[in-house]
């Protein structure tokens, strides 16, 4: 997979996001149409990231680290999922109940 590839997947588009830093291979991907960051062990929650030299570089890792805020600012993605640990991001409010005419399947549509 290359940078910035999108993968399309029935109705959801997968976008790659290239994050050398805990591994020169690593990669992200972002779920457009849900606003969905998987950071695989890139960005973890309960535990850190390791980077360790030769493959692992610190200064990549901080560099993917910008690289996926502007990204998560630009589409607008709410949840970060880790490879390890619970999903970051979403309301720290409670939800109000979505309207019963509210209601859409996973791709947007709503449901006959």
């Amino acid at each position: 997979m290359q940078d910035g590839e999108i993968l399309v997947i029935g109705c959801h588009s997968l976008q790659v996001i290239h994050t050398p830093g805990h591994a020169a291979n690593h990669l992200c991907l972002m779920l457009l149409e849900d606003g969905l960051l998987f950071s695989g062990d890139h960005i973890l929650n309960g535990s850190t990231t390791v980077v360790d030299p030769p493959d692992g570089d610190m200064s990549d890792y901080l560099n993917s680290l910008d690289l996926l805020h502007d990204a998560c600012t630009a589409h607008q993605l709410k949840f970060i999922l880790p490879a390890h640990g619970y999903v970051i991001g979403g309301r720290t409010t409670r939800r109000r109940r979505p309207s019963p005419g509210s209601r859409r399947t996973a791709c947007g549509a709503r449901p006959k």
